[in-house]
């Protein structure tokens, strides 16, 4: 079951700071990424390695799910 909204559990996710710890680990090994205004989005980091860099979509998946991972371990249900 998915709860996107928040009306069941809330958690801690933080996807800003899952997408720039894949940032770092992806430009630590393939260089900078092409600069812009806004920042990368998860879905965009994965799609980019997907696409220019497969060896390294399971560690960026990794990163995913640690993130995810500690997020449920401190999630609580909404009132």
């Amino acid at each position: 079951m998915f709860d996107l909204d928040h009306t069941l559990v809330s958690s801690p996710l933080d996807l800003a700071a899952m997408a720039l710890e894949m940032r770092a680990y992806i430009e630590g090994c393939q260089g900078p990424l092409p600069a812009r205004d806004e920042r990368y989005r998860v879905g965009e980091l994965v799609r980019w390695c997907r696409d220019h860099a497969p060896d390294i979509s399971r560690p960026i998946w990794d990163i995913a799910l640690d993130h995810e991972r500690r997020a449920v371990a401190s999630a609580w249900l909404e009132p």
